[in-house]
């Protein structure tokens, strides 16, 4: 069944037929195989369209994603750079205190040893002191009066 130039005026006027479609309809006996053909010309456009849309979409996400995991992945650098001047600082701390510890060790350490080196200076000239000072008992009794 065709329909009547009538019909394709009126379809014309109403605009659902474009101009472009007008040209052919006039070299076209059959209009309902012309518009068969117009549908598949535009519903394959329209999936081209929808493809390109979609390849933009995923593109857009792809970089999203990448986006995404370069923050993720510079976030993770400064954690670990962080993380590191920390144990970093910690170290510094513990040697610090360490050598602060040790200092009066080793004070300590050397009083000691002056000390442990004064008491063997005076007990191997201990025979040539009196009986008094090397019992210590005179020499204690003068520096407590001072």
């Amino acid at each position: 069944m065709e329909p009547s130039g009538a019909l394709c005026l009126e379809l014309l006027e109403q605009g659902h037929i474009s101009k472009e479609l007008k040209v052919h309809i006039k070299g076209e006996k059959n209009f309902i195989t012309l518009l068969a053909n117009k549908k598949n010309e535009l519903s394959t456009r329209w999936e081209t369209e929808k493809e390109k849309n979609n390849d933009k979409s995923t593109l857009l996400e792809t970089l999203q994603t990448k986006m995404q995991v370069e923050e993720t992945s510079r976030e993770a650098l400064e954690y670990e750079t962080r993380r590191r001047k920390e144990l970093h600082l910690q170290e510094l701390q513990l040697v610090t205190e360490r050598k602060t510890q040790e200092a009066p060790e080793k004070k300590l350490s050397a009083m000691l040893e002056a000390e442990t080196e004064k008491n063997t200076t005076l007990h191997k000239h201990k025979g040539s002191l009196t009986p008094e000072l090397q019992r210590g008992e005179t020499w204690n009794l003068e520096l407590s009066k001072g």
